[in-house]
């Protein structure tokens, strides 16, 4: 409950507030190197998961800072590939024979 809470409060910093400090990390999972690739570019970032690991590890990118050259290496993947190809046409037909299901 504390993370969340520190989620919660460093989500809401003001504009201009200390970063968090560079610190040697004990090898970030891929999911958390690119949410904190998001923050840093100063994204909304809004990662969802139902596994409570997961969750943990997705509010754990507040501990520390990719360097410019991550930054740069990470900027440099770009494809400009577009993975969700879906028309228009094609999303409004699937939210309308989606079914909700408990």
């Amino acid at each position: 409950m504390r993370k969340i809470l520190a989620f919660l409060l460093l989500s809401v910093l003001p504009a201009g507030s200390e970063p968090p400090a560079q610190r040697p990390r004990d090898d970030p999972g891929a999911a958390q190197v690119i949410i904190r690739w998001h923050i840093q570019k100063g994204f909304c970032v809004v990662p969802g998961s139902s596994n409570h690991k997961h969750i943990q590890e997705n509010i754990e990118v507040f501990d520390f800072e990719l360097s410019p050259e991550e930054m740069a290496q990470m900027a440099s993947l770009n494809q400009k590939k577009r993975y969700f190809n879906m028309s228009y046409q094609q999303i409004k037909d699937w939210m309308e024979n989606y079914e909700i299901w408990d």
